[in-house]
């Protein structure tokens, strides 16, 4: 088979370490291996770029497994070419598996050109898309904490929905507090301004039950204010991010 990289590196990249397969492919075909270890943190990182350097590597490869290859990537990228390949395509053949056996395999791969190199987005593409996806798991998170709470009221028949426009709004969370403080609820029903939840000493009956399942809803409340002021502010920083790809 032909040799597309004489002289590679095949990296197989865990939590706290990670095993380096140096191959030099000599004109005869013959190829010789060197194995190393080094650790996942800053300096080692630096050691083992030191050491490509040393031994005249031009390109390493690694498989994208979870977020373990990501500091290496960053370390490497500037110093020699790095292949970041998908794992399912990279499976190493059936029998003992190694961390040198898998980096060997991977050093075999990338020596024949046989390792299809993932998208790898620049530097502001990838920060882009960590702040909003960011953004986009706090909203969920608020959403979710809003249902739970909603939920619990709804079970223990407090109709908020039916008295206020915006049930976490400044009036809801006044009556949230009112809750979780032990006070009474008393539904006032007027002709001219409609229903109204007011928390009140001398009016209503005070139910053991619901406050019990209004302080068991209590932990979930601040999430909603963490995530709704959040949200706003990382608007105006998704706005002012370079757009990608644009023509």
């Amino acid at each position: 088979m032909q040799v597309v990289h004489p002289v590679c590196c095949g990296l197989d990249v865990h939590q706290a370490t990670l095993t380096a397969c140096l191959r030099h492919a000599s004109d005869d075909g013959q190829s010789t291996i060197e194995l190393r270890e080094f650790g996942t943190v800053y300096s080692e990182l630096l050691a083992l770029s030191d050491w490509l350097v040393a031994q005249h590597c031009p390109v390493v490869a690694m498989e994208s497994t979870g977020v373990h290859w990501k500091p290496v990537y960053h370390v490497l990228v500037g110093v020699v070419e790095v292949l970041v390949g998908h794992a399912r395509e990279m499976r190493p053949r059936p029998g003992k598996k190694t961390d040198k056996a898998d980096a060997r395999w991977i050093a075999a791969l990338l020596a024949h050109g046989l390792i299809r190199p993932s998208f790898v987005p620049p530097p502001e593409s990838r920060a882009l898309r960590d702040l909003t996806r960011t953004r986009v798991g706090l909203v969920q998170t608020r959403t979710q904490a809003k249902n739970r709470v909603q939920k619990v009221l709804e079970d223990s028949n407090i109709k908020r929905t039916s008295v206020v426009s915006d049930v976490f709004g400044k009036s809801g969370r006044q009556m949230l507090k009112a809750l979780l403080a032990g006070e009474p609820v008393v539904y006032l029903h007027g002709a001219d301004n409609g229903s109204r939840l007011l928390p009140s000493r001398r009016r209503g009956v005070h139910q053991p039950v619901i406050c019990f399942r209004i302080k068991v809803a209590g932990p979930r409340l601040p999430l909603v204010p963490c995530s709704q002021a959040y949200v706003p502010r990382s608007a105006p920083r998704v706005s002012l991010c370079p757009v990608p790809y644009s023509t």
